[in-house]
């Protein structure tokens, strides 16, 4: 969820947003999250990154 809202927040309707914090429980603060979309997206490339590795590896063994 802050990858989402760090990158598009702004453009996501107010009543979703509205909606997200209310099941997740706790505030969610987009200025925060797009603050941390850079660190956030070089962490999502790293575990994409193993994930297709993994996934080479089992079609390779196939």
């Amino acid at each position: 969820m802050p990858f989402v809202f760090g990158s598009i927040g702004d453009s996501v309707a107010k009543a979703f947003v509205k909606d997200r914090k209310q099941l997740a429980g706790c505030p969610l603060d987009l200025r925060v999250m797009k603050a941390a979309v850079y660190s956030l997206k070089a962490q999502w490339r790293a575990q994409i990154g193993w994930l297709e590795q993994q996934l080479q590896l089992r079609s390779d063994a196939a």
